[in-house]
């Protein structure tokens, strides 16, 4: 038996992986769903997956890390301890947790059933700056029988704060390669003309208005970029940061960009092939990243990407061969690799294609799924 535990009430991307694996492994065991009344996915499971709605005590997002003094963890780590008693784990039953606050409460519940951690950023600043917190969480990375990262750089970042290496695997994560395909020239007009598109060449970003993801530096390139291609276009897709969107919209209108800069807001993820289609160039100026998705998106979709060597990125993007990785913050790199996609389209399909292919050989949704199930098989865990 496996068992799911997810106190999310939001959709992303650990949550989309979750609901792949939950799919990808129903065939093959016995699957519990455990979530508080919130979850997105309830209604997105396989029928033959049990579901169980309880209180998990209170939430990451609400204090912005692990309030152990709060009163309502006691309570999460009781239901917990109930629940797992009554599923009567043994041994080779398995728990699989992805939020740090599950990681702790389970790993004082589990009793003695394995335990695997899905760990996919790297820490947010406020826990690695709160060592109380950190060490909390290190230590109980350290007792799971794996920890399960989606790239290389999150593995060294783990090492770094002590989790033994043995206990740390490296599974990239995946998507469906046939929801993001290249768009022919048709499709790619026709959404345009849907969208209100405007210009030949469309430079794409698809990331939250937030702190960190680069659109501080990207604005004022792509008005370098404006002046030798007027006719090119910087589209946006992502919600974000009230405070945030509105400085960078300030941004945008002081630059005289407002015209050639949309913002496309939040979108559902089953229409995020359509964005993709509609662009040329896809981008991505994080200043920190674990393994995005939406860099695997872009290479299924054909098309070059140009990022920041940050986090798991440099591990997606070849340099030179699928696209180009520059430094944070570093506009003169950003705005040289967007134009030099510009002004060779011939040089840009190359690397799209060439994109496309190594995201099939590395970065597919079944390929996941079927490391991640070699991994269960290592472990001995019961089918």
């Amino acid at each position: 038996m496996i068992i799911f535990i997810s106190s999310s009430p939001f959709m992303g991307g650990a949550e989309y992986q979750m609901l792949d694996l939950i799919w990808g492994l129903a065939g093959k065991y016995e699957i519990r769903f455990l979530s508080n009344s919130s979850s997105p996915l309830l209604g997105l499971l396989p029928k033959n997956v049990d579901k169980e709605v309880f209180d998990l005590g209170s939430t990451l997002g609400k204090f912005r890390g692990i309030n152990i003094m709060d009163p309502r963890n006691l309570v999460g780590i009781r239901n917990l301890g109930k629940v797992f008693s009554s599923n009567a784990l043994q041994e080779r039953d398995l728990v699989v947790t992805y939020d740090y606050k599950e990681l702790v409460l389970a790993k004082k519940a589990r009793g003695k059933s394995k335990h695997i951690h899905f760990q996919h950023p790297q820490f947010p600043n406020w826990l690695r700056l709160n060592p109380f917190v950190r060490n909390l969480v290190v230590s109980s990375m350290s007792q799971v029988d794996r920890v399960v990262v989606d790239c290389f750089a999150v593995k060294a970042q783990l090492r770094q704060f002590g989790v033994e290496e043995n206990n740390i695997e490296v599974i990239y994560n995946g998507i469906d390669e046939n929801k993001f395909v290249p768009a022919t020239w048709d499709e790619k007009n026709k959404i345009r003309k849907k969208l209100g598109l405007v210009g030949k060449q469309i430079i794409g970003i698809n990331a939250r208005i937030n702190a960190g993801k680069g659109y501080e530096t990207l604005i004022p390139v792509f008005k370098q970029i404006k002046t030798g291609f007027p006719d090119t276009c910087l589209v946006s897709v992502g919600g974000g940061n009230p405070y945030i969107q509105k400085k960078i919209n300030s941004l945008v209108n002081k630059l005289g960009l407002s015209g050639r800069v949309k913002f496309l807001g939040e979108w559902p993820r089953d229409k995020t092939p359509e964005f993709y289609k509609a662009i040329d160039i896809f981008t991505l100026p994080s200043e920190t990243e674990g393994l995005p998705l939406t860099v695997i998106e872009a290479m299924f979709s054909g098309l070059p990407v140009v990022a920041t060597s940050v986090g798991g990125i440099p591990e997606e993007v070849v340099e030179g061969r699928t696209g180009y990785l520059v430094e944070p913050k570093d506009s003169v790199g950003l705005a040289e690799a967007i134009l030099k996609l510009l002004e060779n389209k011939q040089l840009a399909i190359k690397i799209g294609s060439d994109g496309r292919r190594i995201a099939l050989e590395n970065f597919t949704k079944n390929k996941m799924i079927d490391n991640t199930y070699k991994l269960l098989v290592r472990m001995g865990v019961r089918q």
